[in-house]
């Protein structure tokens, strides 16, 4: 469903660079892959690191938690998807002002969560 609505919301636009923070094994990763020009993306999951280094091979990829990222660029599409569970909640703002500060002025952050 989350690939879905993606697809619906990214189709006709053009993005030059996207952050995926949290992608875990690359599913929803492999959406955001399909219409950026240049994707990063931020695991803090060292267990993930040889799929994704091999799904997104020209993708800049680190291996780390997002709070300890040094952001260099700004990004047209920041996704969060169902990442914030796995963060402390005190950090939410935080992180989510990080992730805004690294925004291009007319870019947008997607923040998932799903409850059931």
């Amino acid at each position: 469903m989350v690939a879905r609505l993606l697809h619906e919301h990214f189709v006709g636009r053009l993005i030059h660079h996207a952050l995926d923070i949290g992608a875990g094994p690359g599913a929803i990763t492999a959406v955001l892959n399909q219409y950026a020009d240049h994707l990063s993306i931020v695991e803090p999951n060292p267990a993930y690191e040889a799929i994704l280094s091999q799904q997104f091979p020209n993708s800049t990829l680190l291996i780390d938690a997002f709070e300890n990222i040094t952001l260099m660029d700004c990004y047209d599409v920041i996704l969060m998807n169902q990442c914030l569970y796995y963060i402390q909640e005190e950090k939410w703002f935080a992180i989510c002002q990080k992730a805004l500060s690294a925004c291009s002025s007319k870019g947008e952050i997607l923040i998932i969560l799903l409850s059931y």
